[in-house]
This record gives C-alpha cells, sequence and structure tokens, in this order.
C-alpha cells in the first residue's frame, strides 16, 4: 500500500499504518490467544525504529531527483524463440522481461563503511533467523537480479544486496521477541553481468 505517500520519519510511518490497521483490527479482532495484534505491531515497530536509529548510518539513493524506496523497474532481457501452439494460439517469440519493486536503494555515509556506495536494500520479516536463513541470499538469482535491476536503474555500479532480517516471534518470558540482523552480500560486476 502507499499509506498517503512517502514519509519523512519512521513515526510518520508507524502512524500512517496504524491509521490503516486500526480499521482492520476491529473489523476481524484477532482470536484472544493469538499474538499478532495491533500492540504487538507497534511494539515490533518501535523496537525496530531503536535499532534503526543507532544503526542505520545511510541514505536512500536517488535516482531522477526521488529516493529509490519501494521503487517499481522492468527490463527487457531478451526474446525467446519458442515455436508452439496453446490454447489455439501460436506463438513464435516470447519476450522476457525482468520487473520488480525495489524494497531501498542505500549509499553509506559512515566511512567506515564504504560511504557512497550503492547497495540494494532488502527487507525480509521471519520468526527464525539463523545460519540457513542467510545462506540463501548467497547465490540468490531473485537478490543478484534486483541488483542488476539497479544498477541499471540508477546508471552506476551497485556493490551487492543489503539484508535487512527482522525477526518476529510469539512472546515468551525466555525468548527474544523482535530481533534485527543484517547481512552485506557484495557481488562482483562480472556476476552481475553474468546474471
Amino acid at each position: 500500500r502507499d499509506f498517503g505517500g512517502r514519509c519523512n520519519n519512521y513515526g510518520e510511518f508507524i502512524e500512517r499504518v496504524r491509521a490503516e490497521l486500526i480499521p482492520y483490527y476491529d473489523k476481524f479482532p484477532p482470536p484472544p490467544d493469538d499474538y499478532r495484534t495491533l500492540r504487538y505491531f507497534e511494539e515490533a515497530a518501535l523496537s525496530y525504529i531503536g535499532y534503526a536509529e543507532i544503526f542505520d548510518h545511510f541514505k536512500p539513493v536517488t535516482h531522477n531527483g526521488q529516493p529509490v524506496i519501494e521503487t517499481y523497474f522492468e527490463f527487457p532481457l531478451g526474446e525467446v524463440k519458442f515455436d508452439s501452439t496453446y490454447n489455439g494460439r501460436r506463438y513464435g517469440v516470447i519476450k522476457v522481461i525482468w520487473t520488480g519493486r525495489i524494497d531501498m536503494g542505500i549509499e553509506f555515509e559512515d566511512p567506515a563503511t564504504d560511504p557512497g556506495s550503492a547497495w540494494v536494500m532488502d527487507h525480509k520479516s521471519k520468526t527464525i533467523l539463523g545460519a540457513n536463513f542467510f545462506a540463501e541470499f548467497e547465490n540468490s538469482s531473485p537478490a543478484l537480479g534486483y541488483t542488476w535491476a539497479m544498477q541499471e536503474l540508477i546508471g552506476r555500479e551497485v556493490k551487492g544486496l543489503y539484508l535487512n532480517a527482522i525477526a518476529l516471534r510469539r512472546p515468551s518470558k525466555t525468548g527474544v521477541q523482535f530481533e534485527v540482523q543484517r547481512k552485506r552480500y557484495p557481488y562482483d560486476p562480472e556476476r552481475l553481468t553474468e546474471w
């Protein structure tokens, strides 16, 4: 959803999302034993904002004067000869188009983290984070494809994927309810070209 356009800060975003969620929760209240309530969302959002205020040392990449946030892309990759008939219609050539939406393009500002370098930030939420989850992105064709697409979009080198993962778990007395982990996946320019 658009939530009324781009937000200027986390607080504005949370308020807009909350305003959209209140009527939903009023109409479809969760069962009494379900932890995924509006209050849970608020706690998760505040936890994430606290993390981001400490660790976010980047700014959005811009393209044509606009930040690359939830930015749609569409790039033709080529054509495939496909001599076939389906449902009475003859196909000779299929155009292959790579489309998607980039969660966020970022540039690091901290001198210790390759300042000015562009990365694709991809947001994921899970209940369990760990080595297996993060390993999925090492050779991920979609991750490479999104990195390639952002490079095509902004017309300059993009170093790779910066995964922004948040674990959202059922509240418990001993467990961590909200957890944020991030990992960089640098991709060689040759690998992006091969993709």
